[in-house]
């Protein structure tokens, strides 16, 4: 056997072999190189081999599972190899060679050339030749490959290229400069540096590996990955994590904000006021414009500070002095002033103040008046006042002074627009008198007076005011027929006048009133000369206007309220009848 031979031998003992030598402990570089030399024509191993002046015939046993056998004879007539056989399988690979030539076989791999190729599980495989790349010879496809004719047994199951590519222990092996390595687990750094992979990634000199991820060297540094490369300088991320562009960026907190239109205040990130920063605690940004708070509270545009306090603007664009103005609907308004009815949203003024138009009412353009109840007259609250009757509930308007005649002190009532006295008249003019000559009727019901009397000697009067004082006080009158039909109206009409202007007591026959606004009417009857009659049951009163009915010319009008009727109505007397008075005011 030659010396390329024994040396080819000994490279397939050694690929073959599953040695206990480290993953990166292959064989030497001037190995390799002879390797290389012998595979310039074939690369494999020639595992036996036998020549005669005849022919030749080479075979290749199984690969046993745990070691190989290598065993040879020959003899003059020819020679033979064989190798151990395979535990597991006991398959056998022949070849065989003649001068005659080569044959074709048709089996279960169908047809194929017997001479360079065989068939194994169902599949054609080209022969593999000797130590020489002479002849050809099967083999086990399960643990053998083929490469330029020389055969090499399987590294871990797997094929591989030598001699750029060597097996140890079952693992494929790689050579950086003079260095093997395991490619599963390691790379060549720029030729000459074995180095584990990143991951299940290779990099390059200018990068580097953090935690299995590549990472580009920043001016040839290393960084932890809480940092970052900007430029050449190497810079710590926002909270370890958020890389920034520090040009345009700064870090706040565990975030980034952008330095031409956001601040950082107190870890926390802000808009620029247009591009103002802001002190948080005393100022905010309202329309694009820094703002101090009111009070510490923020507001909007909408809203206005005064002294520490957020108000609404009017109509949300109206400003006022909360101190002496306030909203009504839209529009400010000056509270010592005006007064704001929400319903309508209108203000309302009397003479320079407040005025509440539900409940109030101005008097002459300068004086506010209340209303009294439900009453709806006006009037002037410096001489009337409102009194209600606790047990019937009714609103009277009383005159606040009482009216002094002839020593005698009297009320007046306001109704609509008229001011009555509020009890028939007891004055002791010439020709008055009390009925049946009493003074306590007089007391109660008071006097009776024909109507020369009554009048005074004035003559008659149909206007309204009469302008007939007649028996009356200073400034008061004797009633024409128009202002007693006004009196009817003011109550409600003919038909319950009476009612509503009688007296709570002193009619019979429970023919007393509900006395609604304080006429407190008293049924004084009626005389003629020194005759009486109806007191109690009928109230008569006399207007100053006289009968134009040419039947009755030596009438007047009167008005009439009875005990048995609601009404009050008007009818006509003779002058010369006793009646009861009540005076208007001027």
């Amino acid at each position: 056997m030659n010396k390329m031979s024994l040396f080819a031998l000994s490279v397939m003992a050694m690929v073959l072999s599953c040695s206990e030598k480290g993953p990166f402990d292959y064989p030497s570089q001037r190995d390799l190189e002879d390797m290389a030399a012998m595979s310039s024509s074939s690369e494999g191993v020639q595992v036996s081999s036998s020549s005669g002046e005849e022919g030749s015939s080479s075979s290749i046993g199984e690969q046993s599972s745990s070691s190989e056998e290598v065993s040879s004879s020959s003899s003059e007539g020819g020679s033979s190899s064989s190798t151990g056989e395979q535990s597991s399988s006991s398959e056998e690979a022949s070849s065989s060679s003649s001068e005659e030539g080569s044959s074709s076989s048709l089996s279960s791999c169908g047809n194929y050339n017997e001479e360079n190729e065989f068939c194994r599980n169902n599949y054609v495989y080209e022969k593999c030749g000797d130590k020489d790349g002479i002849g050809k010879s099967e083999y086990d496809p399960a643990y053998y490959f083929c490469r330029n004719n020389y055969l090499f047994a399987k590294c871990g199951g797997k094929e591989y290229n030598p001699p750029d590519e060597v097996c140890n222990g079952g693992i494929v092996g790689k050579l950086c400069g003079s260095t093997w390595f395991n490619p599963e687990t390691h790379f060549c750094l720029s030729g000459t540096t074995p180095t584990p992979l990143c991951g299940e990634e290779e990099y390059t000199g200018s990068q580097f590996c953090r935690s299995g991820v590549v990472y580009n060297k920043c001016n040839g540094n290393e960084y932890e990955p809480t940092h970052f490369c900007s430029g050449n300088t190497i810079l710590v991320k926002c909270g370890g994590a958020v890389e920034y562009n520090p040009v345009t960026e700064q870090c706040c907190g565990s975030g980034k904000y952008t330095l031409a239109s956001q601040f950082c205040s107190g870890g926390a990130i802000y808009d620029k006021c247009g591009s103002i920063d802001y002190n948080l605690s005393a100022q905010f940004c309202l329309d694009d414009a820094v703002t101090s708070l009111c009070g510490g509270l923020t507001h909007t545009n909408s809203q206005f500070c005064s002294a520490g306090t957020v108000y609404e603007k009017c109509g949300g664009t109206v400003l006022f002095t909360p101190e002496t103005e306030a909203c009504c609907g839209n529009n400010e308004y000056t509270l010592s002033t005006h007064y704001c009815r929400t319903a309508d949203n209108t203000t309302h003024s009397c003479g320079g103040k407040p005025l509440n138009p539900d409940t109030q009412f101005c008097y002459d353009n300068s004086k506010v008046g209340n209303y009294c109840g439900t009453r709806s007259e006006t009037f002037d609250p410096d001489l009337y006042e409102c009194f209600t009757d606790n047990i019937g509930g009714v609103n009277m308007i009383f005159l606040k002074m009482y009216v002094d005649y002839g020593g005698e002190a009297y009320d007046a009532v306001l109704i609509g627009s008229q001011t009555w006295l509020a009890r028939n008249l007891n004055y002791n003019a010439n020709g008055s008198k009390c009925y049946g000559d009493s003074q306590d009727i007089c007391y109660i019901y008071g006097r009776l007076y024909n109507w020369e009397t009554a009048m005074a000697g004035s003559s008659s009067s149909t206007t309204v005011p009469s302008g007939l004082r007649g028996v009356c006080p200073s400034g008061w009158h004797l009633p024409s027929t128009a202002e007693w039909d006004m009196l009817r109206a003011a109550v409600g009409g003919d038909n319950t006048a009476g009612t509503k202007l009688k007296a709570g007591a002193g009619w019979n026959n429970n023919g007393n009133g509900t006395n609604d606004y304080g006429f407190s009417a008293l049924p004084g009857g009626n005389g003629y000369g020194d005759s009486f009659e109806r007191v109690g049951n009928y109230g008569f009163w006399w207007s100053s206007t006289k009968s134009e009915n040419e039947n009755y010319l030596n009438e007047a009008y009167d008005q009439i309220m009875s005990h048995n009727s609601e009404r009050a109505y008007q009818s006509s007397a003779d002058r010369s009848a006793l009646l009861s008075v009540r005076c208007v005011k001027d």
